[in-house]
Formats: structure tokens, sequence, C-alpha cells
């Protein structure tokens, strides 16, 4: 049997969990010519007021990311062009500095204030907060009365 299509069917069959379900999965793209590149690494942890979006991007500036929402999509994204260095007596014999683009979506669960997201960047990680609606959340729990 294909070893790839084994993969493909345990993924199908693998039930989500709560949490991925009201993020749904998230979106993601490279761009640029480097295909050995990977996505920006992410942690997405839930608190009593907010969620909190953590992304790996070590060598980047604040100025160099891109958060936008529009409706319940909140989408991370960077540029960085390619500079060349060579020039001014300087010839590379090996070149591994890269810079490339990537862009990583996710579906905003119901009751985020949008109005109110944070971002910071800070020892290469991204940080962007996602407040809850407090009225939202009360709204949600309901005491069911036993007669």
């Amino acid at each position: 049997m294909n070893n790839n299509r084994f993969l493909q069917r345990t993924e199908n069959n693998f039930n989500q969990s709560l949490f991925d379900s009201l993020w749904k999965r998230n979106i993601g793209q490279m761009v640029g010519a480097d295909n050995n590149a990977s996505l920006p690494a992410v942690n997405v942890s839930e608190f009593e007021n907010e969620f909190l979006i953590e992304l790996a991007a070590p060598g980047l500036m604040k100025q160099d990311f891109q958060v936008k929402i529009d409706k319940d999509l909140l989408t991370i994204s960077s540029e960085k062009s390619k500079q060349s260095l060579e020039g001014e007596g300087r010839r590379f014999t090996r070149k591994e500095f890269n810079y490339s683009s990537f862009m990583r979506s996710f579906h905003l669960p119901e009751g985020i204030r949008t109005d109110h997201i944070k971002g910071s960047y800070e020892n290469g990680v991204l940080k962007v907060s996602l407040p809850k609606d407090q009225e939202w959340i009360s709204k949600k729990i309901k005491q069911i009365e036993i007669e």
C-alpha cells in the first residue's frame, strides 16, 4: 500500500478537537522562490479572557508584519524582499541568508472583540492577543431550571 495514501486516509479520519473545530483549519501559503522554507510555527492558547496567537518569526522587524481582519478571517503576513549584498568588494563563496514571504490565516471563533486585537513582536515571536467579548460569553452560558 502506498504510504502517502495511508497518511492521507489517517489524516482524513482523525477527529479534530473542539478547539480545532472552532478555529477550523488554518490556511497558510508560502510565497517566494525558496521551496525548502517552511511556514512559521504557531502556538494558539486559550485563556479565560483571550486567545493568544504566538508566531515564531526570528530575524524580522515589527514593521515587516501585516495583521489584517476580514470578517472572521485573521491574516498574518510578512514580505521581506531579497537584497543584493554583493558589491563594494564583496563576493559570496557561500550565501545562506534568505528572506521570503509568508501568510498564515485563521478563522476566528465567535465572541472575539476584533476592535481590541493587539499585537507585539519581541525576541523573534509575534504575539497577537484576541480578547473575548465577556458579554457574548455570559449570554452563551445559560442556567436551565429543573422542574
